[in-house]
C-alpha cells in the first residue's frame, strides 16, 4: 500500500514539473542560458550593495548586467565603465557609489569628480544615465556628512545636465542613517531594502520606456 502511495506520489510531481517545465520553459532557459552581450539593454554599476542585488531576478527581466563589484572606488568604477563601453551596448546605466571613497578618507571633491567623469563618458556613447543617490551607512556620522555633501552636489549637476537623479535614502532611512531593518552591518543591505530599492530602479525604466 505504501510502495503504491509512493509510486502514485512520484508520478505526480513528474508530471507537475513537466506541466511547469513546458509552460516556463522560455523563462527557464533565459535564466541558464549565458546572456548574450547584444541582449543586455540594462546594466547596473557600483560597490558592493549593487553587487548583491540579484537585479536579473528583482527586476523580473533577463536583460539586465549586473557588475557591481565589492570594495569598488568611484576610481575603480571609473575605469570599470570604460572596459564595460568596449563590450557592452546597453540603452541604461545605473551608477551607484562613493560608499567606500568615504571609509578610505578621500575628500568629497575626489568622488565627485570621479562620478561625474563616468556620467559625461556615457553621455558621449549616447547611453541613457540613471545617477543614483550614495546611500547613507549606519555606522558613521562623519562618513554620512560626506555623503550628504557629495549627494547634494550631484543633485546639482544632474539638475544642471538634464540627468535622472534617483534617490532612495529617504525611503532607507531615519534621522539621517540607515534604519536598522534595511542594512545588516550599518553598510550592505538586507532583503528589505533591496526590493524598495529594486521598486525605484523599475519605475526608472519604466518611465524611460526600456
Amino acid at each position: 500500500m505504501l510502495l503504491r502511495i509512493s509510486l502514485i506520489l512520484n508520478i505526480a510531481f513528474f508530471c507537475v514539473g513537466v506541466f511547469l517545465l513546458y509552460n516556463y520553459r522560455d523563462r527557464v532557459m533565459l535564466y541558464l542560458r549565458p546572456l548574450d552581450k547584444e541582449n543586455v539593454h540594462v546594466i547596473l554599476v557600483g560597490d558592493s550593495k549593487t553587487a548583491y542585488g540579484d537585479w536579473s531576478r528583482r527586476l523580473n527581466r533577463f536583460d539586465v548586467k549586473n557588475m557591481g563589484v565589492p570594495s569598488y572606488t568611484s576610481f575603480n568604477i571609473n575605469w570599470h565603465v570604460r572596459g564595460l563601453l568596449e563590450e557592452y551596448h546597453p540603452k541604461i546605466v545605473f551608477i551607484e557609489g562613493g560608499v567606500n571613497d568615504f571609509y578610505f578618507g578621500y575628500p568629497v571633491q575626489d568622488t565627485y569628480l570621479h562620478l561625474t567623469n563616468i556620467y559625461d563618458t556615457l553621455k558621449k556613447h549616447q547611453i541613457k544615465v540613471v545617477v543614483q543617490a550614495t546611500l547613507l551607512t549606519r555606522i558613521d556620522e562623519g562618513m554620512n556628512d560626506s555623503i550628504v555633501s557629495l549627494n547634494k552636489k550631484l543633485r546639482e549637476y544632474c539638475q544642471i545636465h538634464q540627468l535622472e537623479f534617483l534617490d532612495v535614502n529617504p525611503y532607507l532611512t531615519e534621522n539621517g542613517k540607515l534604519k536598522e531593518e534595511y542594512t545588516k552591518d550599518g553598510i550592505h543591505l538586507t532583503n528589505a531594502a533591496y526590493k524598495v530599492w529594486a521598486k525605484a530602479i523599475h519605475s526608472s525604466l519604466t518611465k524611460n520606456g526600456i
